[in-house]
C-alpha cells in the first residue's frame, strides 16, 4: 500500500505549470525517492554530535516531500557558477538542485520515465531563481551557517557538477521559464545516487560533517541538516532574510 501510494503520486505532476521555486509533490522529486522504496534497508543516518563549523554566511537546505536543495543568496555566489543563467537574472535567491536528466529533458515524462531513473542514467542540475525563500507549510527549511571559504567549496562542488563540453560550454536540457533552468550534470543518477545523496555531498564539500554514504532520503539529509544547526552558534551570522 504505502509503495502504492508513492507511485500514485509519481504520475500526476505537470512541471512545466509550477512557478520557479515552488517545488509541487510528484514525478519530478520523487524520482529522489523511487530508488528508496526499493532500498529500504537504507533506514536512519548517525547524527552528527561533534563540533562544527559555523560563519557569518548563511544557507538555508530547503525540502519538500523526498526532494532537498540548497539555496542562498544570489550575492553570495562566486566564481564561474555566477555567470551562469539564471543566476544572472537579478533575483535575490539561487536555489541548486540535482535530478535525473531524462525527465527534465522530457516535456510529456510519465511513469515510464520515472521507473527508468531506478537505473543509472545522465543527470541534471537545476538552477532556480526566486525572489523569496519558499516558506510555507509545504516545506522544512533549516539555516546553517559557515565561512565564505565553505560556501566557495559548495558552489565549487555544483559547478563541478555541470558537465562541460569543452571544460567551459554547459549543455541547457530544459528551461521552464527563464528562472528555472536545467542543465547537463557530470554525475549519474540512479536510484543510490539521487537528489538527496548529491545535497548530502554538496555539504560536505563545504565541510559540514555527513556520513559518506547510505543517503537517499530527504529526511535523512534533514535530520543531519538539523543536528549540525542546533550545535551551531549562529547568533553572529548575517541572515538571508536580512540581505
Amino acid at each position: 500500500m504505502r509503495g502504492a501510494f508513492f507511485l500514485s503520486a509519481l504520475i500526476g505532476t505537470d512541471r512545466r505549470t509550477r512557478s520557479p521555486g515552488i517545488r509541487t509533490p510528484g514525478l519530478v522529486f520523487g524520482l529522489c525517492v523511487i530508488g528508496g522504496i526499493l532500498s529500504a534497508c537504507a533506514g536512519s543516518q548517525p547524527i552528527p554530535t561533534r563540533s562544527v563549523q559555523t560563519g557569518n554566511v548563511e544557507i538555508a537546505v530547503i525540502a519538500r516531500d523526498w526532494h532537498t536543495e540548497i539555496g542562498l543568496l544570489t550575492n553570495q555566489v562566486s566564481g564561474p557558477l555566477a555567470t551562469v543563467d539564471p543566476t544572472t537574472s537579478g533575483a535575490r535567491y539561487l536555489l541548486i538542485g540535482f535530478g535525473d536528466r531524462a525527465y527534465f529533458a522530457d516535456h510529456d515524462a510519465g511513469f515510464g520515465t520515472a521507473m527508468a531513473a531506478l537505473f543509472p542514467g545522465p543527470s541534471a542540475v537545476q538552477l532556480t531563481t526566486v525572489g523569496a525563500l519558499p516558506e510555507d507549510a509545504d516545506h522544512t527549511i533549516v539555516r546553517l551557517h559557515l565561512p565564505q571559504e565553505a560556501l566557495d567549496r559548495i558552489l565549487e562542488f555544483a559547478w563541478n557538477s555541470l558537465d562541460r563540453r569543452d571544460g567551459t560550454t554547459l549543455t541547457r536540457v530544459a528551461a521552464y521559464g527563464d528562472q528555472n533552468v536545467f542543465y547537463a550534470g557530470r554525475q549519474t543518477y540512479d536510484s543510490f545516487y539521487n537528489c538527496n545523496t548529491w545535497t548530502a555531498d554538496a555539504l560536505r564539500a563545504g565541510g559540514f560533517p555527513f556520513e559518506p554514504s547510505g543517503i537517499l532520503f530527504a529526511s535523512q539529509v534533514m535530520e543531519q541538516v538539523q543536528r549540525i544547526a542546533s550545535l551551531q552558534a549562529p547568533e553572529n551570522a548575517v541572515k538571508l532574510t536580512g540581505q
